[in-house]
């Protein structure tokens, strides 16, 4: 019988999510290696959802706290900037937004 395993991002583990995320383009939006990568190093929570050894989905979540502003004002992240101009006090899923991506297993 074939598991779920869940697991923190490593370099590994990015660079399949980097294809998976770049397989599911125009559903969310392109990003480089490097990009995901930055921004997995600098998230407070990241998470890889893995199924007979493939990445099937992740999440690359941030607290609003000063690193994650300073971070993401650093990279100019429009979804975190109108969410933080809305609400304060927040876990953002800005990026599991776009980066939550589920394979259909069969």
């Amino acid at each position: 019988m074939k598991e779920y395993s869940f697991s923190s991002i490593d370099s590994d583990l990015a660079a399949k999510c980097h294809e998976l995320n770049e397989k599911n383009v125009p559903n969310v939006g392109s990003r480089s290696l490097e990009g995901l990568t930055n921004s997995i190093e600098n998230s407070d929570y990241n998470e890889a959802i893995v199924f007979d050894n493939k990445v099937i989905g992740f999440v690359v979540c941030f607290q609003d706290n000063n690193l994650t502003k300073s971070y993401m004002k650093k990279t100019e992240h429009k979804n975190f900037k109108e969410i933080s101009n809305r609400v304060d006090n927040f876990c953002t899923s800005t990026e599991l937004l776009w980066m939550l991506n589920i394979e259909t297993i069969s």
